[in-house]
């Protein structure tokens, strides 16, 4: 068998809405994908996250650094190329919302979900994400485990300033 797949944004149909933006477009750039997450960011009266508009999977590096153009190793070289200028700033963005947010309101945040990446609990399902840093493996938890009426959009990722379109894709042969 052959299973192939490459990353995106999922977003969260009723809370883009609810936050007056337009579920089926989702954001080109960057900057729009930072302005969204703001305004679809929630908090309780503590200030504690109740529901994160969007933040960067840890587990999705590969991902960001090639949005912003990086490249984590060099065929003519031979060599691993972690102090590339665009992996740092993809680095410097992932650090900006826990500027923006707060580190210890992210790391509670993080740290009160059942789990990141799926399955009955998915915190994307529960309403904890508005938008969300996935791929094909999540559309299979929608079906499984979301609720019949539960609204979604699948978007590519945005583009990094002038940085082309880019994604991270793969396959597997079984």
């Amino acid at each position: 068998s052959y299973w192939a797949g490459c990353y995106c944004v999922l977003t969260n149909s009723d809370a883009m809405e609810a936050a007056g933006l337009d579920p089926a477009a989702g954001p080109a750039t960057i900057a729009e994908l930072d302005e969204m997450a703001a305004a679809l960011t929630t908090r309780r009266d503590n200030g504690a996250i109740d529901r994160m508009g969007f933040l960067p999977s840890p587990e999705n590096f590969e991902l960001w650094g090639t949005v912003f153009g990086g490249r984590l190793f060099d065929p003519e070289t031979n060599t691993i190329t972690a102090n590339d200028p665009k992996l740092v700033e993809a680095l410097t963005w992932y650090r900006s919302y826990a500027d923006t947010y707060g580190a210890d309101a992210v790391a509670a945040f993080r740290e009160g979900l059942a789990s990141e990446r799926g399955g009955a609990l998915d915190p994307f399902l529960a309403g904890k994400y508005a938008m969300q840093d996935q791929g094909p493996w999540k559309l299979g938890d929608i079906r499984k485990f979301g609720e019949s009426e539960f609204r979604y959009g699948v978007v590519p990722p945005p583009r990094a300033g002038e940085e082309p379109q880019a994604n991270w894709t793969w396959g597997d042969i079984q």
